[in-house]
């Protein structure tokens, strides 16, 4: 993606953002981001499980593997902005291991100001995933 395409989705992302929660100030802004942080971070999840598992949610047709989504558990991690609750997939074998959030792993401070500049920069969940590995 060129450097104006990036800059240009950029602005329009701040924009909608900007236009749709109309933050009064400092805080409600960090609320906002808080509030969309959480489902970035549990796509970039399911991302994962898709690539361990080999095969997307709703795909139809025979798989590689035996092993399948078995639901997700809820998970409370610490960031820039906060407590953020996450709900984390797994699957039936428990063999899933997140890497954007480590089992064990219980603060995120680091991640999420990665996370939300390359989704800014129009960059897809499983892409952000394998960067921060």
């Amino acid at each position: 993606m060129s450097k104006n395409l990036k800059s240009e989705v950029q602005d329009r992302l701040v924009k909608e953002l900007i236009n749709e929660y109309q933050p009064k100030n400092f805080l409600e802004l960090q609320d906002i981001l808080k509030g969309i942080f959480a489902p970035m971070m549990e796509e970039m999840l399911h991302g994962e499980l898709d690539a361990h598992l080999g095969y997307g949610k709703h795909e139809q047709g025979p798989k590689a593997t035996r092993n399948r989504r078995n639901g997700s558990y809820a998970k409370t991690v610490r960031s820039n902005l906060g407590e953020i609750p996450l709900g984390i997939p797994r699957d039936r074998a428990g063999e899933f291991e997140p890497r954007l959030v480590p089992t064990g792993e219980r603060d995120v401070s680091g991640v999420e100001e990665k996370v939300m500049s390359m989704y800014a920069k129009g960059m897809s969940d499983r892409d952000i995933s394998t960067t921060i590995d």
